[in-house]
């Protein structure tokens, strides 16, 4: 009998240690993954202040370098794609084990639990959450909170994606594990420390939903009546109390949404009257969406806003933070904050600079200041502020153009790139910006030109030459 015991418990260790090493290469590569992976990198050597928690909305919402520019703490946004309460509640278990920060974030919102156990695997919802799930190691604690969401039948299947994914085993001499999600996003996506904005604005059919929203936030909260659930108060509570034994501060907040406001604000009235009640700091941002100075622009679709959107609404969190807690130190400028966000809040100066003074390339388009940093290892952005008073409208029918040469001047080595002329407002200043993959820094020249949709002919050059392209974007 005492050989079996032995036998088993060595099994128990090789089985668990084969799962251990193995499933990283089963992990699918999204935001999430690649989001937890720089986390977890990042934080053996950075303390972090503020954590953000929940799904999309959250990551959509709260830009942590605007926190960090703010309030001079680092911030971390840890949010994933379509998480429900119950799986934040377990990232936030596994994340407190390692990291101690002074405030989390918790972005809650109406469909926290959509889903019961009986319901199939294959649903989209409860599919999500094995994303998140498979980002963190086979524990007890995993298992447990499994079990709340999945069959008992389906335990070993969602445990692990070595598991799930076995058919896939065959093929593993071939995998190479490596975590490069964002590489390949393009001029329409920013991202920093786990948040990610988009230039995309809203559609027609979400611009005429947003139109429900002239009946006003006193009308619209009575037009429905939806509850906060049992389920959904214990949840909270556990997060509260998890976070007050480890001496954490928690603040439960909604992103601002067209959807919501539309048809969820008695779900959000009721969470405010629940949060005093029980006694949890709560931030119902909806009812403060003109507050805000949102517009219907700052979406991209009518449950998300994009990076304007993001933009306002982290400045005046921000500013929310600053006025009801208190940190007792001050992160230093890092290599995390190597991003577009950062070097538009100031205003280039951090950048290397390619143009200084006013270049017009024709009647409409003037650009002021070019500068650059390389964003990751080959990938360089290139940031342009545009005149004064340049709106978004004069730009509509324009598309910018870089084109660049590696040693002789000819046709074989030339390479170009067009980009949108999306638009970024930071300061009353109207940026935009391209990103390019560079993998040889010795340009021979480099110019910048506008083309008019349907037009033949470009604006005029700008034109540089004998540019060694340097790989410090923050100075």
């Amino acid at each position: 009998m005492k050989q079996l015991i032995i036998k088993i418990l060595l099994f128990s260790i090789l089985f668990f240690l084969i799962v251990k090493l193995s499933e990283k290469y089963f992990i699918k590569e999204d935001r999430f993954n690649f989001t937890n992976y720089t986390f977890n990198k990042v934080s053996d050597t950075l303390d972090f202040d503020i954590l953000f928690f929940g799904s999309s909305k959250s990551y959509c919402s709260y830009n942590p370098t605007i926190f960090k520019n703010n309030l001079k703490v680092n911030a971390y946004n840890l949010a994933g794609q379509g998480q429900v309460l119950e799986v934040t509640n377990f990232v936030i278990d596994e994340v407190l084990k390692k990291i101690h920060p002074k405030l989390i974030v918790v972005d809650v919102s109406k469909g926290m639990i959509v889903f019961n156990k009986v319901d199939s695997i294959s649903s989209s919802k409860k599919s999500y959450q094995l994303r998140i799930f498979d980002n963190f190691p086979l524990t007890y604690n995993k298992l447990k909170y499994i079990y709340k969401i999945y069959n008992k039948n389906d335990v070993l299947y969602t445990s692990s994606p070595l598991f799930r994914n076995h058919s896939q085993w065959i093929d593993m001499s071939e995998f190479n594990f490596k975590k490069n999600y964002l590489e390949g996003k393009n001029n329409l996506f920013l991202s920093n420390n786990g948040y990610i904005g988009t230039l995309f604005e809203i559609d027609k059919m979400g611009v005429e939903v947003s139109k429900q929203m002239n009946l006003g936030y006193n009308h619209l909260k009575q037009s429905n009546k939806i509850k906060v659930s049992d389920k959904e108060i214990e949840i909270i509570k556990e997060i509260k109390i998890k976070a007050e034994k480890k001496n954490i501060e928690v603040l439960f907040v909604s992103a601002p949404s067209i959807k919501g406001y539309v048809k969820h604000l008695s779900f959000y009235e009721d969470l405010e009257k629940i949060s005093k009640k029980i006694g949890f700091n709560y931030l119902n941002l909806n009812k403060h969406f003109y507050d805000i100075n949102l517009t219907v622009n700052d979406f991209k679709d009518i449950q998300h806003m994009n990076y304007s959107g993001g933009f306002k609404t982290s400045q005046y969190v921000s500013a929310y933070i600053s006025d009801n807690y208190k940190f007792d130190k001050h992160a230093e400028i890092n290599y995390l904050d190597n991003n577009v966000t950062y070097h538009l809040l100031n205003h280039l100066e951090k950048t290397e600079k390619i143009l200084t003074t006013p270049f017009p390339f024709n009647e409409i388009i003037t650009i002021n200041e070019i500068g650059y940093f390389e964003e990751s290892k080959g990938r360089y952005v290139f940031i342009l502020k545009f005149k004064e008073k340049t709106t978004k409208f004069q730009l509509q029918n324009f598309r910018g153009y870089v084109r660049y040469y590696n040693k002789a001047i000819k046709e074989e080595n030339k390479q170009v790139s067009s980009f949108p002329l999306k638009t970024l407002e930071v300061d009353n200043d109207m940026y935009t910006f391209v990103r390019l993959y560079i993998k040889n820094i010795d340009i021979s020249k480099l110019d910048f030109f506008f083309m008019e949709k349907g037009a033949s002919k470009a604006s005029k050059f700008y034109t540089i030459k004998e540019l060694k392209l340097l790989n410090n974007g923050i100075r």
